[in-house]
């Protein structure tokens, strides 16, 4: 994982929508989507549910959200 996908994460996570989070970054909405389900997949965890085109964070996914600010604060 790099610092890239925890920007990524953290943008899809406090912008409730792929889509949105890919413009806020300047990068493609498969791109986004990518690297989230990479991030879960190599972690067996599930971050977001999805819901009616819409994303919700898991109790997990709130627990890496945590884990990024600090990591992407600590980078800065």
């Amino acid at each position: 994982m790099t610092i890239r996908d925890l920007e990524i994460f953290t943008a899809v996570a406090e912008n409730g929508k792929i889509g949105a989070a890919a413009k806020k970054l300047y990068i493609s909405q498969p791109t986004v989507s990518h690297v989230i389900s990479q991030i879960e997949k190599e972690y067996h965890v599930k971050l977001f549910e999805r819901l009616s085109r819409k994303l919700y964070i898991t109790d997990v996914g709130r627990e890496f959200l945590n884990y990024a600010r600090h990591i992407l604060s600590n980078f800065r």
